[in-house]
């Protein structure tokens, strides 16, 4: 059972917190890895999407056409608002 009053702010707001995980953990180190990580896998992303767009916009080869006919309506969406 919960009880006392429900609040989305707190009583008094506090830095402790954060600067408790800042000094007691290694959080640079997660957020780097993770900056180092994101970026290489969105390079890599980009590279090989650029190899599909060339072999699909340059080469002939097998089943080509199906390729373009499944990719065609997606340039239909606009998600945009």
């Amino acid at each position: 059972m919960i009880s006392g009053s429900n609040s989305l702010w707190p009583g008094r707001f506090s830095f402790d917190s954060y600067i408790h995980i800042w000094n007691n953990t290694n959080i640079a180190i997660w957020y780097v890895n993770s900056m180092v990580t994101s970026l290489i896998i969105t390079a890599a992303v980009i590279v090989s999407s650029a190899g599909c767009a060339y072999a699909l916009s340059q080469l002939d080869f097998p089943g080509r056409r199906v390729i373009y006919v499944l990719i065609w309506p997606v340039s239909w969406c606009r998600c945009r608002r």
